[in-house]
């Protein structure tokens, strides 16, 4: 999948998913239930408007994941991929009035898939194994770092949406692991047809969602607690 530019696309979400390995103090966060998201005062699905449903076979998600320390070229650069978001959007007139919310599985997040890698060039160039791709996601999977066995889902939820020129500036929840955290990201959104796609990148700290970045040596082989982000998510006008 070909995605825009940081430049031509001010962008959204989070979303989330810090979590490629995994603490500038973390934002304030409120406990949620254990082993499901927090809530929030209304739902896409609650609020007036058109409603659209994600399409979860043209939707992504890419978390770009960099080494950091001494040793740092004895490890390599990680991509982290959803491919199964599934959530609704409901779009009133003004798109300032908009409200979205996403989930997006934990366990069937794919890591270094060679196809994506070779998509996002030559920091991503290195071959991984089968079995090096099997270790990171098991290590993503634990419970100090996305605990995908307790909290199966991350969920992403708007609060407030503001124009920023020709695009938006975002104000989100994001539900991980038993907390909410308040983040903000632009977004840009296009609209055609019957459906709507928002498109972009941003990036975040894993500390920002009280994530811990991955390290080892004494710190000389490490992830960088800054994440980059690539999304597309589309979705259509839903019949109901």
């Amino acid at each position: 999948m070909k995605f825009a530019s940081r430049a031509a696309l001010r962008t959204i979400l989070p979303a989330a998913l810090a979590f490629a390995l995994a603490g500038c103090p973390a934002p304030p966060t409120r406990p949620a239930a254990s082993g499901a998201p927090a809530s929030t005062p209304a739902t896409a699905s609650q609020a007036p408007g058109k409603l659209y449903r994600v399409v979860t076979e043209a939707s992504e998600v890419r978390i770009l994941v960099y080494r950091s320390g001494t040793l740092a070229k004895l490890g390599h650069n990680h991509l982290i991929t959803s491919h199964n978001l599934i959530g609704s959007v409901t779009l009133p007139e003004d798109p300032a009035d908009a409200h979205f919310e996403i989930m997006m599985p934990v366990l069937s997040l794919a890591v270094d898939e060679p196809d994506k890698r070779a998509e996002e060039g030559a920091d991503f160039a290195t071959p991984v194994s089968d079995a090096a791709r099997a270790g990171t996601h098991k290590n993503m999977m634990r419970p100090e770092v996305l605990d995908g066995d307790q909290f199966p889902a991350v969920a992403v939820r708007s609060t407030g949406i503001t124009r920023a020129g020709d695009d938006y500036e975002v104000s989100f929840q994001v539900d991980l692991k038993g907390a909410t955290h308040e983040l903000k990201a632009p977004v840009h959104l296009a609209l055609e047809g019957q459906g709507l796609t928002a498109t972009g990148e941003f990036t975040f700290k894993q500390t920002d969602l009280g994530l811990t970045p991955f390290s080892a040596a004494l710190g000389a082989l490490a992830v960088q607690d800054q994440l980059e982000v690539k999304f597309k998510i589309r979705a259509e006008l839903s019949a109901e």
